[in-house]
């Protein structure tokens, strides 16, 4: 297969370009709009093409696929791991995660694209944050399209470690430096994985994908963030570690889910992927995206807020799920 990877220079977009190296595709196309990061990819291996792309900008992602005729797509782009940062920038969230994967998306449509597959996060299931709620978003674009020539799937993965941004590999350099660290709650949760595991499963989820289909990896139960701080202090041998409790703040949640309580969770032929089959949904397409999109572009952050709150009643920012 001709297959672009959105996101190439990210821990997961990486991890995938790597092993779909292993697997020797027809052509593998390595999409990012860091340039720097591409590089270094290409000095890596001299498998696979690297395409300076930003994904916000349609013509040339459309002009890309124009050129590669994928018949695979696997979308990592975008922001999938901190979700504090984001609290404070939601129009930049909605660009980057709502309309890049549209432009993605209607791209695919316009080129005949076999198979789109979405890297998503657990976050998006019953969000708390704005980017839970960007995410669970580009989600509702592609199941908007379901139905046609091209089988779209997300696949919602939990933090994934060694992440540049990921909030423990911050813990880890605090740690290093002989800072004190800070975590939300004691009884705080997370799904994790290694970016090793999450694409090998991601890419099995690929392969059984159905149209409309929502993965969750399931890789056990969810970890006790203070546990894996200890794991991290007697790791690294840091000696009278400080670890300061904040609460929780802006965008954060206790525990970790993987699908909302209105979805069905059903197992697959896989023991570590859980599924949920999408009903037809106009959300991500339409009047509602429209004025959303055209707030972001203008940084109306209160606008794109409310504008998120009614396009998604399952959004609650201000509502804590256990």
């Amino acid at each position: 297969r001709r297959v672009p990877v959105t996101g190439a220079c990210g821990a997961d977009g990486a991890r995938l370009c790597r092993r779909l190296r292993t697997l020797h595709p027809a052509a593998l196309v390595q999409l990012d709009h860091d340039e720097d990061g591409l590089a270094r990819l290409a000095a890596e291996s001299e498998t696979g093409r690297c395409a300076v792309v930003d994904i916000r900008d349609g013509p040339r992602v459309d002009a890309l696929f124009e050129d590669v005729r994928p018949e695979l797509v696997l979308h990592a782009a975008g922001f999938n791991h901190d979700p504090r940062p984001l609290e404070r920038r939601p129009s930049a969230a909605v660009r980057t995660n709502v309309l890049g994967t549209r432009n993605l998306v209607r791209a695919a449509l316009r080129h005949d694209v076999e198979r789109f597959v979405l890297v998503s996060t657990d976050q998006a299931a019953e969000p708390v944050s704005v980017l839970g709620a960007t995410r669970r978003l580009s989600e509702l674009v592609l199941h908007s399209e379901a139905g046609g020539s091209t089988c779209f799937a997300a696949v919602r993965a939990g933090g994934v470690l060694g992440s540049s941004d990921s909030p423990l590999s911050a813990i880890a350099g605090r740690l290093s430096a002989g800072q004190p660290v800070t975590v939300a709650h004691p009884d705080a949760t997370r799904h994790l994985m290694s970016a090793r595991e999450a694409a090998e499963l991601v890419l099995e989820a690929t392969v059984m994908a159905e149209d409309a289909d929502t993965f969750a990896l399931d890789t056990g139960p969810p970890s006790s963030v203070l546990a894996v701080v200890g794991a991290l202090v007697d790791g690294l041998r840091v000696p009278d570690a400080t670890i300061r409790f904040t609460g929780l703040g802006p965008g954060e949640r206790l525990r970790a889910r993987s699908f909302a309580e209105s979805e069905e969770r059903v197992r697959t032929a896989h023991p570590l992927i859980c599924a949920t089959r999408a009903t037809a949904s106009a959300h991500g397409r339409g009047e509602p995206l429209t004025a959303l999109l055209d707030a972001a572009a203008r940084d109306a952050d209160d606008e794109v807020r409310m504008l998120m709150r009614r396009i998604l009643p399952e959004y609650r920012p201000h509502e804590e799920r256990p």
